[in-house]
């Protein structure tokens, strides 16, 4: 693995990647709390689709915020340079084949595995994707619109900015590069709170995390991630037999 670069004048490191986490829990915890009560409802599976969007935004707030807060203070105030929040052109393509290709992975050689071990079935696996996508068809063209943002694009770009970008790197100052892939890898499927699906998301945490690494930039990690989960939506907003 090529090591993403360092700098003596970048201080950020474990305590912003922290601060970051905690931030972003506490935000979501309470705003989202706040939310389903002025709502009047109990959980997030009485919520529409587009409250459920608002219970999304305290999280990413937390993520983007850790991030802009390290690089502002603690870095030479350039995402690019701090978190190698950088795109090319090639990222594009290959990222999202790379995606679709880790998608159809997981399921097949980890989830299914999984599944079987468990006797759990891939209903129940689905089921929290499932749910989201039948409350964005239900809201009509809107529904489905915000569904493909907050799901394809903004989770994405603020976990990849958040795990791979100010986790990892701060990581690699005290760890070898193998060491902090897993742990990131780890934290970033287990801050998903879905059992089913933390071999998957810690395997796909591996796969962005070595991409991310290896190409000393995040634009590669982050269209990967958007293939992966882009997959998961266009699956899920074609299946007619259960919407």
């Amino acid at each position: 693995m090529r090591p993403a670069p360092t700098d003596v004048s970048r201080r950020w490191g474990l305590p912003d990647a922290a601060g970051g986490f905690v931030s972003a829990v506490l935000l979501s915890g309470i705003v989202g709390s706040m939310i389903l009560v002025l709502g009047g409802w109990d959980t997030t599976d009485d919520a529409p689709i587009w409250a459920v969007a608002l219970l999304g935004l305290p999280l990413w707030a937390g993520f983007g915020g850790g991030v802009l807060v390290a690089s502002y203070l603690r870095g030479v105030r350039s995402l690019r340079v701090d978190f190698g929040l950088a795109v090319e052109a090639r990222d594009v393509p290959i990222g999202l084949v790379l995606g679709i290709a880790a998608q159809y992975f997981v399921n097949f050689a980890v989830s299914w595995p999984v599944l079987k071990l468990t006797g759990s079935s891939f209903d129940d696996y689905e089921k929290p994707a499932r749910d989201l996508a039948l409350k964005a068809k239900e809201s009509s063209w809107w529904g489905v619109v915000l569904f493909i943002l907050v799901v394809a694009i903004a989770a994405p770009f603020f976990e990849e900015l958040f795990y791979r970008g100010l986790v990892q790197r701060s990581l690699l100052r005290h760890v070898g590069p193998v060491v902090a892939v897993v742990l990131t890898a780890t934290l970033f499927g287990l801050a998903h709170f879905q059992l089913l699906q933390l071999p998957a998301l810690v395997v796909f945490g591996l796969f962005v995390g070595w991409l991310a690494h290896r190409s000393g930039r995040l634009g590669l990690s982050i269209f990967t991630h958007v293939g992966f989960n882009a997959t998961t939506v266009v699956v899920l907003l074609l299946d007619k037999a259960r919407a």
